[in-house]
This record gives structure tokens, C-alpha cells and sequence, in this order.
């Protein structure tokens, strides 16, 4: 058996032997905190701490996602129109970091081995919920 081979059935038996978590990628995280808002992200993270062995942190990451989320309509409430969407995507770019930096390096780290979920079902409910949105503004438009 020449080493090459011998290489090759080592990480086989530990990919076989060894269980590593199932988490949402952090670039996914951040993504959808931009894309979907704090709540969206925070609950993306929530899932993945909820998968890690600890099991930490799950509440305290939904609760920054909620308080987040409350502050930013509160403060959206007294921005013109113009300046909303602008500020959104700040807010957005705002609350990845903010989950990156506090939860993900906290309760996860940046050495953390796992396999990376499908990002599918995040995203077909973001459109959906995007969808939603879309056709309440529409509707409320033509009354």
C-alpha cells in the first residue's frame, strides 16, 4: 500500500468516526442579517447554536435579533423616505456584524469544524416573506 493510500483511508476512518455539527456558514449568517434583518439573522445563528454541543447562547442571541430590530423601527420611524432604504441596508450590514462579532466568535469561534447546512430553505422563506411584503404594499397602493 504505497502512502498516498494509507493517507486516504486515515481522514476516511475520522470523516467515519468523528461527528461535527451542521451549521448555517457565518457568510450565510451575515448575509441573510443583511438581506433578511437582525431577527432573520439571529435566528439563522440560533439554529446553529442550538445544533453546537454547548448549547449556549440561543437566547441571548434572539434577543439581540428582537431588541435590534425594535430599535431599528423605532429610529426607520424618523427617517425620510429618501434616506430609508439606504439606512436599511446599514442597519442590515450593522446586525451581521453584530452577530458575527459577538455571537459567532463567542459561542463558535473562527476554528470551528462543521458541515455547512443548505441555505435553501432560509432562502425560499425569505422570498416568500419578501413576496408578502411586496403584494401588502401593492394592495395598499391601489386603495
Amino acid at each position: 500500500m504505497d502512502q498516498f493510500t494509507q493517507q486516504t483511508e486515515a481522514v476516511s476512518n475520522v470523516d467515519e468516526t468523528t461527528s461535527v455539527p451542521r451549521y448555517y456558514s457565518e457568510k450565510a449568517v451575515y448575509a441573510f442579517s443583511i438581506l433578511g434583518g437582525a431577527l432573520f439573522g439571529s435566528i439563522l445563528m440560533a439554529i446553529n447554536l442550538k445544533s453546537s454541543p454547548a448549547k449556549k447562547g440561543v437566547s441571548a442571541v434572539l434577543l439581540f435579533g428582537v431588541a435590534y430590530t425594535v430599535v431599528q423601527i423605532i429610529i426607520m420611524n424618523f427617517v425620510p423616505d429618501r434616506a430609508s432604504s439606504s439606512l436599511n441596508i446599514a442597519f442590515g450590514i450593522g446586525a451581521g456584524l453584530c452577530v458575527r462579532q459577538f455571537f459567532w466568535q463567542k459561542y463558535i469561534g473562527t476554528t470551528a469544524v462543521y458541515d455547512k447546512r443548505s441555505v435553501l430553505v432560509p432562502a425560499l422563506i425569505l422570498i416568500v416573506l419578501v413576496l408578502l411584503v411586496l403584494l401588502s404594499f401593492i394592495a395598499s397602493l391601489n386603495t
